[in-house]
């Protein structure tokens, strides 16, 4: 965008993906472009619920980039009726199930939940919705591209996209997650009874990354595999795994 183009119109952008599908990588890049399109600080944050969302959401004349998981009913109304644009970050569940338990510490049972409940939302979005998929099995959180291309889907301008990129690779957000107990306090979140903290700007929690491994639900005993692969087996077909994965970036 040069300095005599219009700047691009005002919108929410819903960031919205499993658990442990780089739903953080793609919240705070369409965070930071918001921030180049409209001249400052979007309204940002988390909200599954109409009450969770941050102050000044409903204003129309400035950017808003909310991020959310499983989300709720009126939530996806609200969304709806604000005409958002859904950048969508996807993964094979039974990885995004075992990442949840690996660095949140929370059993698995409660993480198959937690990504079924994921799915159901996401797969709901992509089939009502016009849409920007990422998929966390093509490394798009490593691929500096991928935020120009997030930046062309939004109409912004991507002149810095590469220090933007930088700022949020997997060795950028562990640092960054090991130092959260040094934020100003009004920065650091607490996830409750589960223990740790969270950056309130970046959604960046102190486990942030894992072991970043594909296919780890494959380590399970057979008898478990087969159970997760059922739990999610509707997802996994409509999703593409097991038949062939979709492109890892465009829209729809």
């Amino acid at each position: 965008m040069t300095r005599d183009e219009p700047a691009p119109h005002p919108c929410v952008i819903a960031t919205i993906g499993l658990h442990g599908s780089g739903s953080t990588w793609a919240f705070n890049v369409a965070r930071e472009l918001a921030g180049r399109a409209g001249g400052g600080a979007p309204v940002s944050g988390y909200a599954d619920a109409l009450g969770e969302l941050p102050p000044g959401a409903e204003d129309a004349t400035v950017w808003r980039v909310l991020k959310s998981h499983h989300g709720s009913a009126g939530m996806d109304r609200w969304l709806e009726d604000v005409g958002a644009r859904y950048l969508l970050t996807l993964r094979d569940p039974r990885d995004a199930a075992l990442s949840m338990r690996g660095r949140f510490g929370i059993g698995l049972g409660d993480a198959v939940r937690i990504v079924f409940n994921d799915c159901r939302r996401l797969h709901g979005v992509m089939a009502r919705r016009e849409h920007f998929l990422l998929r966390y099995e093509s490394g798009f959180f490593r691929d500096a591209g991928t935020v120009a291309a997030v930046a062309a889907w939004l109409g912004v301008d991507a002149a810095e996209w590469e220090a933007i990129a930088l700022r949020y690779t997997p060795e950028a957000t562990r640092a960054f997650a090991a130092g959260i107990a040094a934020l100003p306090a009004d920065r650091i979140g607490d996830r409750g009874a589960g223990g740790g903290r969270f950056d309130r700007l970046t959604n960046i929690h102190d486990v942030h990354i894992g072991d970043m491994r594909r296919g780890k639900w494959r380590d399970l005993p057979e008898g478990v595999q087969a159970e997760m692969t059922g739990i999610f087996r509707e997802y996994l077909e409509v999703f593409g795994y097991g038949a062939g994965e979709a492109p890892s970036i465009g829209s729809r």
